[in-house]
């Protein structure tokens, strides 16, 4: 199972085919997906509903938050991925502002104990622009960001304000919004590029 981008022509969707232990997306639908992490867990405010016909990601609540792509991104130190593969610039890196996009998230494992929520660790990601495509593997590039958290004394105010921020939220189990986004961007326009380097 993973969560697959589906462009079709449109702006882009993210859908859930296939499964994984005997779990498919019909098992997920009104229940919130919660990010599996190293001793907690996170909440995403995001479910599966079915859309003509197929398991689609959407808000719990209508016009609330950021959907799971971008959460992930923003979690893990990566810039707003765009949609539309029309969007998609070429370049030295991938990982840029408003030109990659997020392509898939490996499903690596399912917690069903809560009734109201799944609790989904993921895998590997893979991510494109327009000329190179790359995997990412969540829990190493997460680990990555914790280390780079425990050592924001070493940068300026203005990157250790932004780290420090961005650890805040991430630890406080809310779902990521689009200031987290925002302070991802200020990073990578500070630092000129990914905060982590290249993986």
């Amino acid at each position: 199972m993973e969560v697959k981008r589906r462009t079709s022509g449109g702006r882009g969707e993210y859908e859930l085919p296939g499964a994984i232990a005997g779990s498919t997306a019909a098992d997920l639908v009104g229940r919130e997906i919660r990010l599996a992490l190293p001793g907690f867990t996170l909440a995403t405010g995001i479910t599966v509903l079915i859309d003509n016909g197929k398991p689609r990601l959407r808000a719990m609540e209508k016009g609330s938050g950021i959907m799971l792509h971008r959460q992930v991104a923003a979690l893990l130190l990566m810039p707003r991925p765009v949609r539309q593969d029309n969007a998609l610039t070429a370049g030295e890196q991938i990982l840029k502002i408003n030109g990659y996009a997020l392509d898939s998230l490996e499903v690596a494992g399912i917690d069903h104990s809560s009734p109201s929520a799944v609790d989904v660790r993921f895998g590997s990601i893979r991510i494109r622009d327009e000329t190179a495509d790359a995997e990412i593997n969540f829990r190493s590039r997460f680990n990555r960001v914790r280390a780079l958290w425990s050592i924001a004394s070493a940068f300026s105010a203005e990157v250790e304000g932004l780290l420090r921020a961005h650890c805040y939220h991430v630890l406080s189990e809310a779902p990521i919004d689009a200031n987290v986004e925002e302070q991802v961007r200020a990073l990578y326009s500070i630092l000129g590029g990914d905060p982590l380097g290249t993986d």
